[in-house]
């Protein structure tokens, strides 16, 4: 087992990566089995099997991925910065601007 980054957060992260892989690999095995039972014209219970536990795997890659995009950006669900471009200084700007136009095109009329 490889030796982990000493600061807890690291140690989470390289955790999430190494399921996120484990389960990149579980996806590519699925795919890969279904292509050559497709190629084949196998259309059995089993494929329908298949189609379920890929449909599981890629919820799960989702969720994986998501959790470790936050924690390597250092953040929890709760605590995501608001978008600049919705701060109160922005919409002053924007609606100052669409006064502006609206006045331009009012005198072009």
């Amino acid at each position: 087992m490889p030796k982990l980054p000493t600061h807890p957060r690291l140690q989470v992260v390289t955790s999430l990566e190494d399921e996120f892989n484990e389960l990149n690999g579980q996806y590519k095995a699925l795919v890969g089995s279904t292509k050559a039972d497709a190629l084949h014209g196998k259309h059995e219970p089993a494929s329908a099997a298949r189609a379920e536990e890929l449909l599981r795997v890629i919820k799960h890659l989702q969720q994986k991925g998501y959790q470790l995009h936050l924690m390597r950006r250092g953040l929890t669900g709760t605590q995501i910065l608001p978008d600049a471009r919705f701060s109160p200084e922005s919409a002053k700007r924007k609606s100052a601007a669409l006064r502006i136009l609206h006045d331009f095109r009012e005198a072009s009329s």
